[in-house]
């Protein structure tokens, strides 16, 4: 059994860290998001940003605690991906930051490093991971993450490179350098999605948690805002069904991946 090496456990719970402040910070106290992020954020939009800190940073938290490296292998990938897309999204918005602000130097500073650990990581992973046999998931389990991966990822890279588009079809107000924000996470967590259709079962469990906990919080969060969302306009009804679809799915792949986890520990099939 290959085991996670120090560095990489320190890696994760320093990603973490991160993650679950920001998250926590603007998912229930959004008015103090700014001291978390050098951003200056809406409410809904704290709480949206911070439905995928949380969702990143327990991912992160759970592979911190893993014990076998192929258990990683997708939360890397995602933590790669996440923070390398919003480093170079940061790079387009420089006059966007204040330089006066430690937040601002620890902002770019996790966004250059992060991304070139994980990348470091994922090539330590393939070295010591075998390409054996898998078992994978279940074939509606797969449908259900391939339509979820798919759909997130078309509107990931919309938000990133066609953010206009997305700028006027968003349900409440949005600008350029946010739209190209949201896409960076939502871009790790699409991948890794996609990426749980042809994975053995026994890795999918943290990354199930993942796309598991964004749409639900989200889509709560989401609730404590309904005054800024036009009653029935088609923005609104794709938002809240999207989300809510969504989160049925990943609860229904979420309880299937821990029931196979908990069975397959007591030595059951």
């Amino acid at each position: 059994m290959n085991r996670i090496s120090i560095a990489h456990r320190i890696y994760f719970f320093a990603v973490c860290s991160f993650g679950l402040f920001v998250g926590g910070m603007g998912y229930f106290k959004p008015e103090l998001i700014s001291r978390a992020v050098p951003l200056t954020l809406p409410p809904l939009h704290a709480r949206t940003i911070a439905s995928l800190y949380l969702a990143g940073g327990t991912m992160m938290l759970l592979a911190g605690l893993a014990q076998e490296a192929r258990q990683v292998r997708l939360p890397t990938v995602v933590a790669t991906i996440w923070t390398g897309a919003l480093g170079i999204v940061s790079l387009f918005y420089l006059d966007q930051f204040d330089t006066g602000l430690r937040s601002t130097w620890f902002w770019f500073f996790a966004y250059s490093v992060y991304p070139v650990a994980g990348g470091y990581f994922i090539l330590r992973l393939r070295k010591r991971t075998t390409s054996g046999e898998r078992t994978l998931l279940p074939p509606v389990n797969r449908v259900l993450l391939g339509v979820l991966g798919a759909f997130a990822l078309a509107v990931s890279l919309l938000l990133l490179f066609l953010p206009g588009i997305m700028v006027d079809a968003w349900p409440w107000k949005l600008n350029l350098m946010l739209a190209q924000i949201y896409g960076g996470p939502l871009l790790g967590l699409a991948v890794i999605a996609l990426l749980m259709t042809t994975a053995d079962k026994d890795e999918c469990f943290i990354s199930a948690v993942g796309i598991t906990m964004f749409p639900v919080l989200a889509f709560a969060g989401s609730l404590m805002h309904l005054n800024l969302f036009a009653p029935w306009a088609v923005s609104s009804v794709v938002w809240f069904g999207g989300l809510g679809i969504a989160s049925l799915a990943g609860v229904f792949v979420l309880t299937g991946v821990a029931a196979r986890e908990v069975n397959s520990r007591k030595g059951c099939p």
